[in-house]
Parts: structure tokens; C-alpha cells; sequence
């Protein structure tokens, strides 16, 4: 990051380094100047003119200043644009032999100062010493290509004949690249045949590696070249040549004169070489015009075909050139160029993709080998750009091809993923090659554990998990932190989605709740089991509070407490019995765990565990209800039986009363499970169901009229579903039919919602009763219904009329918008439509409309919408052609537009209140209820087919994001393309029997999407720092920096105070803060190899804190019991146990402070636990020395092993603190991130040190002494065996990292 700073400034700073210089330690006082070309051009200019002016005043250690200012002039030369420096730095400063001699003897710089100072003026000055001696002509000279130096120009060619012709051309020959000379003089070079032999033959004798320089100038001159024809004509007047008076000034390179002219002074020449020789800097092809002239010239020299092992069998030096020249060679037409002659390549397949590989490029194994190789070394962005066009036209061949290539195999991973037009045929080797790679227990086990429980849970589904082993390992290593965790998972997934969803303004048009509680349902379960071994009770509490909250309960819950006699709970111990009975109840222990039940709870206690069971099980575990029914079997209660079906009444009714069920799927779903097993404990079991209670006929015929049959229709199947167990109601039972008539009756009716069709149908089929055998019954034929807002029936036959537009528009909002969300949307909406055929519109807008009334009230309808995507697929409309495209490319539109008039309609409400509405997302929710469900609908099928399409609807969003960015009327809108992609996210990680590699499929597609929407692209569409806000970091940092430059004791002295206040993601500010030393100090270098750091004078000094450390103990009334405990002889562990519970923030402070942990806390028990220690540990008193620092590790080493995961990276992040410049406290607690390290068993705790001090290495220095003490010694010393811990393996980038910039602070620090 460039910063700006003052001139007079720097030339100060540099100069006080300089004076202040006085050992022999050279390279640190040139690393800390190097430091400054950071900061700019002109502050390199300054420091290094600085650095000149003060040698040449000739101070008493000029040897060793010189001895600096090589070292500064050596990194300079390793800079782009060192010519500029180094030429703006000597203006007005006059170079002497003395100067030239001093910085000459160093070879590694000589070669460059020579080609600075004197080769790129040898035909500048050679001209002007020629035109002395010319008497007539006045000729422009060649520009200088550098900036003047001034007088020294004579002492440069002080050594040679100045009137000696021969000489200074035979100087020139040896030193000026044969490339340069033919591209200073231009392209009167090739104007005469004659001429240019006589040039070329200056160069003589032209190897392989010459004339390939000869080709690339040429290629990449071949048009636009400047004008420099005046200075060919004065070069060759200085030759003698005589120069024909009726050339006119040419325009392009002659190559017929110019390799005519090469093949006579080099007869003997390979051009297979030539050609293996353009591996050079400067070799590039800008365009495909260039590549046309570069391949008609290789047709004239050489008759041979194209040597294509000069590109394809190994990874040039230049790759960007190697690049340059693929990119074109693999789009050119076969007569052009061909990769047919390749050693290695496929065979012909696919008919289709023929006139996508009539070059054979894509046949190729070379090319890809090479590809990949390019791809490896750093230039996988250009790569797979290149690879878009064979993605697109032939990705069967690409596919095939790249299983061949066994370089990368990540590579070829994405490489196989990305292939977007695959069939199912070509799917099954990917299928193979995917189970063959058997990563998906390292994947888990090695993301961070949130991301891996959502991992685990599709695994499990999929059937590549056992999720009851996996949480059993888990629970052991994590304890009470996986269940905090998957409470996240559960929030994630259900609660960030339901903000809008369980508001007001979203509450009728839920539409991914069906999902939410799938996957919440499942994870709850699945821990279920292991409940019984969370040591903390308000986190038990707090999971039961999110299973009701999830599971939507909470409507039990409310009734339950309005009741005039409330229920008698027994005892907490009790219940916590109860609750790990049926925790851990299964068909193995079913009756041990009835007999244990009869023994706890006494029978006054039946009406509680009846609720208990009927709310918290019944109603959300459907597939545990016969496991429950066995159970109550085992306890053998009649009154409990009683309760049971009392409570199950009671609940039902409880349901059946809420205003909820019409709108909300969540208690819907809860009704449906109580009908489930209220038919199972009366009607499965023979016993009567009491029509005072439930009736039913009477809840049919009165949910017909008020619009409730999507709720009370799939009840009521799910109660009379027990007629084909029970002997009493099975038909012809004369109680049975005529219900049997009335769902007859309703299944006949016009504009019945599919949904309910479908759920009739299916309860028919599951009773074993042919509802064509059914006569339906009249009871409903003279009854009037709702019409307004009915869920069950369409207003209009949709499905017959000719759908337009407008008509689908006035059904949405009719239909599908709350009274919250009304907007009136207008009909040209800002959607464009163009090249779309006009047949399309009005039936992607007709489908449209009916996908809106099935999601309308979304329940149990799965027939409906698996109706529709197949009906979409039958109309052609999923095959991922054109069509496709454009019919994704019109809801897309028209799903943003709804949302953005909504948020414009609400503006404009804003204006005369207060309250503030959001846009309304209906319309982008359903839109992503439809990807998924058309997803989901190829979920037995090849899952290539699911992969593609998510490809082609991620694309088209992506375009349409692009379009919007570029549209320079109106700035982008992201919310509404925000929330589309979160649903899609949401939905897609509910899937469940889907593979690893089919998982990576998926996130492969949103990566693509999420990299092409990147901020350097569409800064709109991406989080980042407002201006000002930048503005005052960098601001802060320029601050920083120069305290830590001009005040470092203040930066040391205060460093506690500024840790506690910096946030943890300016990593580079805080290393500033404790990278500061003492200005009277000097460190020595920190990664040097068997460093004794307990033998440098400056470990024994104590550094001066000045900010008070036991403030904050004292506030919290800690630092008495902590004295206590760090000087008792027998340590009291109460005081451990209960510290991680006095470093956690009360939920209110949690909330605002964006942490659970009082981290200011945390860091000021670290240090005043450190000092403690290290104070009597110098004392020298054996009890003293046996006390404290016991209690210290004790502590350190008990809190590592207790915290959860962001705990522990609280502490160790304290500890890292406190390692500064060399000191007694730097010593100690680097002491103390080893001890921890070696010491534990756990490889959380090994893999939470290395992520701190990696974290804090790979920032932009400068890097604080102590840290990077600690990680040499960390990874030098085999004692802490480093490279054999296990995520140091699975990722050796981990130990590259800390090596590499471990290294390279040597010296820096210093």
C-alpha cells in the first residue's frame, strides 16, 4: 500500500540512518532503507539521491556507507522501472570514475549499471560522433530512450578511440541486443535487401537464438511501429552504404527481404530451433492479427510443419508469452494452424463437436498437459479463460481429454466440473473418477466445524456417513462446543432465513419453511441421543428453546399456559430423567427403558409427560411414533394411555384453532404429525374416535367454506389413514364412507388446487380404495366458499387461457402478495426482452403464474410441483438450449423488477410516515422455489443433467447482475440478486444422498458465479469499505507507522492498551503496534538458526508497560481470587473451573460487543498472570519459583483445553501480544505458545497456535521480533515436531508459508 510522505522528511530519516550507522551490520541498515521504496516513486527517488549525496560527502566510514549504498542500488535494479529511479536520482549529480569504479565492483550490479549508463546511448552517441563527420545532410537523430545524465556521458566512452569508427562498432555489436538495433531502426530496415545484409552482417555469425530474437521484434512491431526512417537512413549513410534516393518511407517489415537476407548469411540454420528459441522475454502475440503475420512468416521460412513440441511439451520461462501464443493457436482456423501433428491425442468421438476441433486443439493431450502445468505455476485465471470456448462447444472432448492428465488432479477435478454440456453417458467416468478420490472424511474433518456439521448432514443422507459415529467423535473432541455449534447450524439455516419470513410482512408467504424444518428437524434429531452428556444446563435449555422455536411449538406452549388449572411438573431431577429416557429410547431397549419410566415418574405426573410427549415428540418425530405407541405399550398404563389420548385431543383442537394453519406450513406440518397419531392411538387401535372432539365430516365440510381444506384435508387423511389397520373402521365401515364421499365429492370439484387432488389421491391409494368406486356425496353442492384469498381453489382456469402478461401480474398479486406486500407492478417493469421470440413471453409469464398459485400456500404439495417442472420439461423448456436460456432470462427480469418497484412504491409510502418497509422478495422466493424444485426433479436421474442446468441458471443471473451493473441510468440494486442467490444456497444444501463430489459440483458453480461478480469487477455487488473509512485506516496506519519510527517507546509502553481496542481483523496494525522497539536498541536477527534467546543481554531487562493492567480484574472482582490462586501451595481448581464462565460477556454485552468473551478481559488476566509469574520466578525463591509458575501453566494449559474453539482463540491470540522486541516478557510468553503446543494431546489446540501465528506472518510486514522468533524455533526445532502434525500434511502450503516469510524477516527486523 502506497502511502504518501514528505521529501524532506525521508532525505531526514535516511540521513539519520546513515549517521547513526556505526557496526558492521551493513544489510540491516539497507534492508530498513529498502523498506521505503514502498511508499512510491518519488519517495524511492528521494531515498536513493539521499543515499548518493551523503557516500559523496566522504564520511569517516565511507567504506562502510559504501558498502549500504550497494546494497540499496542492487534492490533497486531489481525494480520494473530502476531506469527512472536510478536516471531521476543522478540528475545534477555528477558521475566520477570514483563513483563508476565504487558501485562497479559488485558483479551481480555492474551488468546493469553498464546497460543503464551505456548501452542504450551507443547509437545515440555513435550517430552523433558519425554526424561530425558528415558536411551536407542534416539528420534527425534517435531519441534518447532514457532521461539525460548530464556531463558524464564523455567519461563513459573515455575509454575508447572516439576516432576510431571500427571500434565503436565492434563495441556496439557486442553490447546491443541485434532485436534492438532492428527495432530502433524501423522498417527501413527490410526496404533494401542490400542494406540489410549489410547490418545483419555486423552481427554475425546469426545462431538459432539470434534469428528467433530477429522474429519476435519483428511479430511484435508488425504494425504501428514509430517512424525512425531518418535515423536508418543516417545509420547507414555511417556504414558507406550507399542508400537508393527513390525508397519511399515504408510502412510494415519487408519478410521477404529479411529472411531472404538470413538464409544467405546463415544457410546452415534449424528453424525447428528458431522456433524452440522464442522462449525470451519479450516474446508476445497482442492480437490475433499479430498471430496471422507471426504464422505467414513461419510458412515462408519453414516448410516443415509447426513444431508443436516447442509449445506444448514444456512450461516456458516467459509463460505469459507461452500464453499469448495458445490463446490464438487454439482458435485459429486448420489451414492457419493445427494441432493435428500432436504426439499425443484423443480420437475422433462426438459428431457433434466437429467443427469445434477442426484444428484438433482440443484433442490434444499436450496442450492440456501444458495447460494444466500453467495453470499449476500461477496462471489458472488465464487458463481457464482460455478453456471457456471448448467448455462451451466441445466439453465432451475437454472432459475426456483432461481424465488423461494425472499432473493436478484438483485441477482436473474443476476441470471435469466445469464442463457445462455434458450428457448422462459422459457423466458415468466422472461418477467413477470422483468415488475413486474417497475425500469426504478429510473434507469434514478438516473445515472449520460448522461448515462440517452441514457437511455431515448431507453425507449422512446421502448414506456416505454414519452421522451417529461421526457426532459421538465429535462430541468427544468438542463437547459442549458441537452443540453450540450445530445450534448456529440450526439458527443459519432456519432463523436467518424466517427474519422475513416469521414478520409480519412475510408471514403468509412462506415459502422455504418446508425445508428449513426438514434440515433443522434433522440435525435436532440427530443429536437427540446425545443430549445426556451436555454438562451446561442453560445450553440444554437453550437447545429445547430452539427445538420448539424451530419446530414451531410454540403455539402449544401459548395454549398450554392460558389454561385456568396449569399442569404440576414434577421435580427438575425427575424430568431431566425422563427427558434422557426418551433421549435414548430405541426398539433394543424399549422395554428396559417402560420399566425405568414406571419407577420414576409417580402417576400425578401423567397429565405433564402427556403434554410433554404429545408437544415435544409427537408432534415433531412422525417417524417415531410407532417406536412411542410400543413404548406406552411397555409401561402398560392405562392412565397414562388416558392422558395420551387426552393430550392428543387437546393439541389437535389447540391446532385446529390457531388463525396459523392457512398461511404457515410449519403448523400445518405439526397438525398432519398429531393426525398421524391420533388416528394410530383411537382408530389403529379399535378404539372410538370421540366426535365431540374431533368430528371429521363437520371439519371438512367447515374448511371448505372458510378456505382451511390445505390444512384440515391432509389432517384428516392422516387420522382416517388408520382404517386399513383396524378392524372396526376399515370400508365399507358405514362411519368410514361417508367421509369417503366427501373427499370423493371435493376431488371432482373444478379448480381444485392440485396440491389437495394429489393428497386425496394419495390417501385413496394408501387405504387401498379405488376412488372411481367411490360415489361422491352432495354436502357441499349448495355451500358458498371464500373466494378472496381461498388457498384451495384456482380463481380462474389458468391453465385454459391464453396466458399474457398482465393477466399473469393482476394473478400474482390476487393470489400471492400479503396486504403487506400489495404492489402494483406496471407492465413494462424495466424488463427486456430481446431476441426473445415473442411466443415465449406469454408462456414463460402463463407457467409462471400457475408455479405462483401452487406456491401460494405451500404444504404438502409435492405431486403439484413435480406436475409442473415435468410439464416445463415436456414443453421443451429444460434442455438447456437457447430456449432454455432465454425462458430462465425472462422470470429472472421479471422477479427483479417485482422487488424493485416494490422498494420504489415503498419509497414513495415513506415520504408521510415514519415506518420503514422493505422491498418485497416474494416474487424472487418463488422464482427460487422453482430452480430448486426443476433441480430436485433430477434427483434419481444422472446428476450431470442437475449440475448443467444449475450452471445455465447461475449464468443467466450472472449476465443479468452485469447488465444492470453497466446500465448507466440507474446504479445497481443488489438485494434483490442477494436474496435470490441465499435461497438457492439454502435449498440446494438441503439436499440430501448427494456424494462429496456432487456437493463440489454445486459450490464449483457458485464459485465461478461469485468470482465473476467479484469486487474489482462489480464493486456495487460486493461489501467494502466506504471512502471515508478507508481513508482513516490508512490514515491510522500512516500514524502508526511514523510513531513506530520517530516514537517507538511509546508504541511499547502502551501496546497493552492499543491490543484491546484494535478489532482482530487489522492484523498489520497491531503488528506495527508491537513491532516497536527502542530506538537505543539493537536486535539481533530473530530467525537465526540455534538463536539461545535465554543468552541476550536484553532478555534479562523487564520492558515498561504504562497502561494498568489490573483494571479490569479489579472491576470484575477477580484479581483477589486470582493472588489467592497463584500464591496458594495446593492450587484450588474451583477458581479454574469457574474462570471460562467470568470471561464470557452477559447475552446483552455479548450482542453489542459481536463477541461472547470479554476479550480486553482475556488479555489482562494473560499478561497479569505472565507477570506474576515472571516476578517470582526471578525472585529465586523455590517455593515461590514452584507456586507461581505452576499455577500459571496450570491455568494456561486448563483454559486451552476448556474453551471452545473461539475462546482459545481469544487466549492465544493474548499470548501472541505480549511477543515483542527482546525482553524478559517476550522470553516468557513465546515460552508459554510453545509450552502449549508441545504439551497438548490435542490437535485443535496445535492447529489454533499455528492459526495464530500465521495469521499475524502473512500480513504485510513489518513482523514483531518475538513472533517470528517463535515460529523458527516452532518449525526449525524437531523437538515440537511441527511437520508431522496432521493438518500440516493435508496442507503443506501451511509450512511453505511459515518458512518462506520466516526467511525472508531475516534481517529485516533487525
Amino acid at each position: 500500500m502506497a502511502m504518501l510522505m514528505i521529501p524532506s522528511k525521508v532525505s531526514s530519516h535516511v540521513r539519520f540512518l546513515l549517521m547513526e550507522f556505526n557496526d558492521s551490520d551493513f544489510h540491516s541498515l539497507a534492508q530498513e532503507i529498502c523498506e521505503l521504496f514502498d511508499y512510491g516513486v518519488e519517495t524511492s527517488i528521494c531515498v536513493l539521491k539521499t543515499c548518493f549525496t551523503f557516500w559523496k560527502e566522504g564520511h569517516t566510514n565511507r567504506l562502510q556507507i559504501e558498502n549500504v549504498v550497494s546494497l540499496v542500488l542492487k534492490r533497486v535494479l531489481e525494480m520494473p522501472y530502476f531506469a527512472t529511479l536510478l536516471s531521476c536520482a543522478l540528475q545534477g549529480f555528477e558521475v566520477t570514475p570514483e563513483f563508476v569504479t565504487a558501485f562497479h565492483s559488485d558483479a551481480s550490479t555492474s551488468a546493469e549499471i553498464d546497460s543503464l549508463l551505456f548501452l542504450p546511448k551507443h547509437l545515440d552517441s555513435f550517430m552523433q560522433i558519425l554526424s561530425c563527420h558528415q558536411s551536407s545532410d542534416k539528420l534527425q537523430f534517435v531519441p534518447n530512450p532514457f532521461p539525460s545524465v548530464g556531463l558524464h556521458e564523455a567519461d563513459v566512452f573515455r575509454s575508447m578511440d572516439l576516432n576510431s569508427l571500427d571500434a565503436i562498432l565492434t563495441e556496439t555489436a557486442k553490447e546491443t541486443s541485434v532485436g534492438d538495433l532492428i527495432e530502433e531502426l524501423g522498417y527501413g530496415f527490410t526496404s533494401d535487401a542490400s542494406l540489410c545484409k549489410e547490418i545483419l552482417s555486423l552481427f554475425l555469425p546469426l545462431t538459432e537464438a539470434a534469428i528467433s530474437i530477429i522474429l519476435v521484434v519483428v511479430v511484435r512491431t508488425y504494425a504501428g511501429l514509430k517512424d525512425n526512417y531518418d535515423a536508418f537512413l543516417t545509420f547507414s549513410s555511417s556504414l558507406g552504404c550507399c542508400t537508393p534516393t527513390e525508397l519511399h518511407t515504408p510502412k510494415s517489415w519487408n519478410v521477404d527481404i529479411l529472411f531472404e537476407t538470413i538464409k544467405q548469411l546463415a544457410p546452415g540454420t534449424i528453424w525447428p530451433t528458431v522456433i524452440e528459441n522464442l522462449d525470451h522475454e519479450g516474446f508476445d502475440i497482442p492480437n490475433m492479427e499479430a498471430f496471422l503475420f507471426f504464422m505467414m512468416v513461419v510458412r515462408n521460412i519453414c516448410k516443415d510443419p509447426f513444431p508443436l513440441h516447442a509449445i506444448c511439451s514444456f512450461v516456458w520461462k516467459n509463460m505469459e508469452g507461452q500464453l499469448s501464443f495458445l490463446k490464438h493457436a487454439v482458435l485459429a482456423p486448420p489451414e492457419i494452424f493445427t494441432f493435428v501433428h500432436s504426439t499425443r491425442k484423443l480420437l475422433p468421438m462426438d459428431i457433434d463437436e466437429q467443427l469445434a476441433l477442426s484444428n484438433h486443439a482440443w484433442r490434444s493431450l499436450d496442450l492440456l498437459d501444458v495447460l494444466c502445468q500453467l495453470a499449476e505455476s500461477g496462471h489458472a485465471v488465464s487458463v481457464r479463460s482460455l478453456l471457456q470456448y471448448p467448455l462451451v462447444h466441445c466439453p465432451r472432448t475437454l472432459l475426456l481429454g483432461m481424465t488423461h492428465i494425472e499432473l493436478n488432479r484438483e485441477f482436473v477435478i474443476w476441470g471435469l466440473l466445469d464442463a457445462q454440456n455434458l450428457g448422462p453417458d459422459s457423466m458415468l467416468r466422472i461418477i467413477d473418477i470422483f468415488h475413486e478420490l474417497k475425500i469426504l472424511s478429510s473434507v469434514i474433518n478438516s473445515v472449520p466445524l460448522s461448515l462440517g456439521i452441514k457437511l455431515a448432514i448431507l453425507a449422512s443422507q446421502r448414506g456416505f456417513l454414519e452421522i451417529e459415529s461421526w457426532l459421538s467423535k465429535c462430541i468427544f473432541l468438542y463437547k459442549d462446543v458441537l452443540f453450540e455449534e450445530c445450534l448456529k447450524v440450526i439458527k443459519d439455516i432456519h432463523f436467518q432465513k424466517s427474519k422475513d419470513i416469521f414478520s409480519k410482512q412475510f408471514r403468509s408467504t412462506d415459502l422455504m419453511s418446508d425445508l428449513c424444518l426438514d434440515a433443522t428437524s434433522f440435525l435436532l434429531n440427530a443429536l437427540k441421543p446425545h443430549t445426556n452428556v451436555i454438562t451446561s444446563r442453560q445450553l440444554f435449555e437453550e437447545l429445547e428453546k430452539v427445538h420448539e422455536a424451530v419446530l414451531n411449538i410454540g403455539t402449544f406452549v401459548a395454549a398450554a399456559e392460558r389454561k385456568d388449572n396449569p399442569i404440576e411438573a414434577p421435580p427438575s431431577e425427575v424430568q431431566d430423567k425422563i427427558y434422557f429416557i426418551m433421549n435414548n429410547v430405541s426398539a433394543a431397549n424399549v422395554e428396559s427403558k417402560g420399566k425405568e419410566f414406571s419407577e420414576i415418574l409417580s402417576i400425578q405426573y401423567y397429565p405433564w409427560f402427556a403434554q410433554y410427549m404429545v408437544i415435544k415428540r409427537v408432534s415433531t418425530e412422525q417417524q417415531f411414533h410407532d417406536l412411542y405407541l410400543t413404548f406406552l405399550d411397555k409401561v402398560n398404563s392405562q392412565q397414562l394411555y388416558k392422558e395420551i389420548v387426552q393430550a392428543s385431543y387437546e393439541n389437535c383442537k389447540v391446532l385446529l384453532g390457531s388463525a396459523l394453519i392457512k398461511s404457515d406450513s410449519e403448523e400445518r406440518s405439526l397438525l398432519k404429525n398429531l393426525g398421524s397419531w391420533l388416528g394410530k392411538v383411537t382408530i389403529g387401535r379399535n378404539r372410538v374416535l370421540r366426535a365431540c372432539e374431533i368430528d371429521p365430516k363437520s371439519l371438512i365440510i367447515d374448511a371448505y367454506e372458510k378456505g382451511l381444506l390445505i390444512a384440515i384435508l391432509p389432517f384428516t387423511a392422516k387420522v382416517l389413514e388408520s382404517c386399513q389397520s383396524s378392524i372396526a373402521y376399515q370400508p365399507p365401515n358405514p362411519w368410514t364412507m361417508p367421509i369417503l364421499g366427501l373427499l370423493s365429492e371435493i376431488y371432482s370439484m373444478p379448480n381444485l388446487k392440485m396440491n389437495l387432488k394429489f393428497e386425496i389421491e394419495i390417501f385413496f391409494k394408501n387405504i387401498g380404495v379405488n376412488i372411481k368406486s367411490v360415489k361422491p356425496t352432495s354436502l357441499l353442492k349448495n355451500r358458498n366458499r371464500e373466494i378472496d384469498g381461498n388457498p384451495d381453489f384456482r380463481n380462474k382456469d389458468v391453465g385454459m387461457a391464453q396466458g399474457s402478461r398482465p393477466q399473469m401480474i393482476d394473478e400474482f398479486k390476487s393470489e400471492n402478495i400479503s396486504p403487506q406486500n400489495h404492489v402494483e407492478l406496471p407492465t413494462n417493469a424495466g424488463i427486456h426482452y430481446a431476441g426473445v421470440h415473442s411466443k415465449l413471453l406469454p408462456q414463460a409469464t402463463m407457467l409462471f403464474s400457475e408455479w405462483c398459485q401452487i406456491c401460494s400456500h405451500p404444504g404438502e404439495n409435492d405431486a403439484s410441483r413435480t406436475r409442473h417442472v415435468l410439464h416445463l420439461y415436456q414443453s421443451g423448456l429444460l434442455k438447456g438450449d437457447d430456449k432454455t436460456e432465454s425462458f430462465f432470462r425472462i422470470l429472472t427480469e421479471y422477479s427483479i423488477a417485482h422487488c424493485i418497484s416494490s422498494r420504489e412504491t415503498n419509497s414513495g409510502a415513506l415520504q408521510s410516515t415514519q415506518e420503514v418497509l422493505e422491498p418485497s422478495f416474494i416474487a424472487i422466493d418463488i422464482y427460487a422455489k422453482l430452480v430448486f424444485s426443476i433441480l430436485d426433479y433430477f434427483r434419481e436421474q444422472e446428476f450431470s443433467c442437475k449440475s448443467f442446468l444449475l450452471s445455465k441458471i447461475v449464468t443467466v443471473i450472472v449476465r443479468s447482475i452485469l447488465k444492470d451493473a453497466d446500465d448507466e441510468k440507474t446504479p445497481l440494486y443488489p438485494r434483490p440478486y442477494f436474496r435470490l442467490f441465499i435461497n438457492l444456497l439454502l435449498d440446494l444444501s438441503s439436499w440430501d444422498h448427494i456424494t462429496d463430489s456432487e456437493n463440489y459440483q454445486v459450490l464449483v458453480v457458485f464459485a465461478n458465479a461469485f468470482h465473476a461478480l467479484q469486487p474489482l469487477k462489480i464493486p456495487a455487488f460486493s461489501a467494502e469499505l466506504s471512502g471515508p473509512v478507508y481513508l482513516l485506516y490508512k490514515g491510522t496506519l500512516e500514524v502508526l507507522l511514523m510513531l513506530l519510527h520517530e516514537y517507538p517507546e511509546f508504541l511499547c509502553g502502551y501496546h497493552f492498551t492499543f491490543c484491546n481496542v484494535i478489532p482482530p481483523s487489522c492484523v498489520q496494525m497491531r503488528n506495527i503496534i508491537l513491532g516497536a522497539y527502542p530506538r537505543n536498541m539493537r536486535v539481533p536477527d530473530p530467525s537465526t538458526p540455534n538463536l539461545m534467546i535465554d543468552r541476550l543481554p536484553q532478555i534479562v531487562e523487564a520492558p515498561c508497560i504504562l497502561s494498568e493492567i489490573d483494571a479490569l480484574l479489579k472491576q470484575k472482582r477477580m484479581k483477589s481470587h486470582l493472588d489467592e490462586y497463584l500464591s496458594m501451595r495446593q492450587h484450588d481448581f474451583s477458581f479454574l473451573n469457574g474462570l471460562k464462565h467470568n470471561l464470557l460477556f452477559r447475552n446483552s454485552e455479548a450482542d453489542s460487543a459481536g463477541t461472547r468473551y470479554n476479550v480486553p478481559l482475556v488479555n489482562a488476566l494473560v499478561l497479569y498472570v505472565g507477570l506474576q509469574a515472571i516476578q517470582q520466578l526471578q525472585a529465586d525463591v523455590s517455593e515461590s519459583r514452584s507456586n507461581a509458575h505452576t499455577a500459571a501453566m496450570q491455568m494456561f494449559k486448563a483454559l486451552s483445553c476448556e474453551l471452545d474453539a473461539e475462546g482459545l482463540y481469544l487466549l492465544l491470540s493474548a499470548i501472541a501480544n505480549q511477543l515483542g522486541h527482546p525482553n524478559r516478557h517476550t522470553h516468557y510468553f513465546s515460552y508459554i505458545m510453545l509450552y502449549l503446543f508441545f504439551e497438548s494431546d490435542q490437535e485443535i489446540i496445535k492447529e489454533q497456535v499455528t492459526r495464530v501465528l500465521l495469521e499475524r506472518l502473512t500480513v504485510k510486514g513489518p513482523h514483531p521480533w518475538g513472533l517470528v522468533f517463535t515460529v523458527t524455533e516452532l518449525t526449525k526445532n524437531p523437538r515440537y515436531g511441527f511437520r508431522e502434525q496432521g493438518f500440516i500434511r493435508c496442507a503443506p502450503g501451511i509450512e511453505e508459508v511459515f518458512e518462506s516469510v520466516a526467511s525472508s524477516e531475516a534481517g529485516v527486523n533487525t
